[in-house]
């Protein structure tokens, strides 16, 4: 499920984010082409995911501090497997992929 899960007025959704970078290819082929931005991905309490933006997101800060913050959980980002979208029983889902 892509971004974003809304909650109704009475109900209380524990989650967490990161961001992650997610691979998706220019257009499909037996030998596609690869393009690799970060998203902000959305856990369950379980650590399942739960959600992810539809578009990549981009660095912010409103001064310098906070700028170079925010690039260091993008940098983060970098250490965690990317992540792939896939349809599994209709459901769009983000799998891990491998990398060399």
């Amino acid at each position: 499920m892509r971004i974003a899960a809304n909650a109704g007025a009475n109900q209380v959704i524990k989650m967490s984010w990161n961001h992650r970078v997610i691979r998706r290819s220019n257009a499909p082929s037996t030998d596609p082409e690869w393009n690799y931005q970060i998203h902000e991905v959305y856990y369950k309490w379980d650590g399942s995911i739960e959600a992810w933006t539809e578009n990549p997101v981009a660095p912010l800060g409103e001064d310098l501090i906070k700028l170079k913050s925010e690039f260091s959980l993008f940098s983060k980002a970098l250490d965690r497997p990317a992540l792939q979208e896939f349809k599994v029983n209709g459901k769009e889902v983000l799998v891990e992929v491998d990398e060399i």
